[in-house]
């Protein structure tokens, strides 16, 4: 694929960009890189699916989202998203990951907390566009910790969000 760089050629013009380049983005956890490449916001979809319920259960619900096996993720992490509700897009903060806090879940899950917003999403196909990632996945002393640390995640995805400036 060949990507212009726009009309002031930009340093991309014409660069040649590969599938390669792609998986290498998400791997490395550069999703603002990955956006650039594809000319687009990343993103995943699936269905919402029942998980734990522990975010409910410490303010921060979540829907956890069904990935396929061969689905392309980001590295593990938090990211500031945007996910999309009936048409319309909602601020988020998603994490990717095996939630090391809780050390009882081996399998990586896509876990989105949208923001400002209560509603029963379970067996809706929910589509999350990636903006930025906020850190990397982190193990926490405990429950409290974790509280203070999603809490400020949500505050850094909105800011995130606020400076990509082009959603509605």
């Amino acid at each position: 694929m060949v990507r212009d760089g726009g009309p002031d050629g930009g340093d991309d013009a014409d660069a040649k960009i590969s599938s390669s380049d792609i998986r290498d983005g998400l791997a490395a956890g550069d999703v603002a890189r990955v956006n650039d490449l594809l000319g687009r916001r990343f993103s995943l979809h699936g269905p919402v699916v029942r998980g734990q319920e522990r975010g409910r259960g410490i303010g921060f619900p979540t829907a956890n989202i069904a990935v396929g096996p061969d689905q392309a993720l980001p590295a593990t992490g938090v990211y500031a998203t945007l996910a999309s509700i009936d048409g319309r897009l909602r601020p988020s903060a998603t994490n990717i990951g095996v939630r090391p806090t809780f050390d009882d879940h081996p399998a990586i899950t896509v876990e989105c907390h949208i923001l400002d917003y209560a509603a029963d999403l379970y067996g809706r196909d929910l589509r999350i566009d990636f903006v930025s990632r906020l850190r990397g996945e982190v193990k926490f002393d405990g429950v409290e910790a974790l509280t203070a640390q999603l809490a400020r995640d949500c505050r850094d995805a909105r800011a995130a969000i606020a400076a990509a400036g082009d959603w509605p």
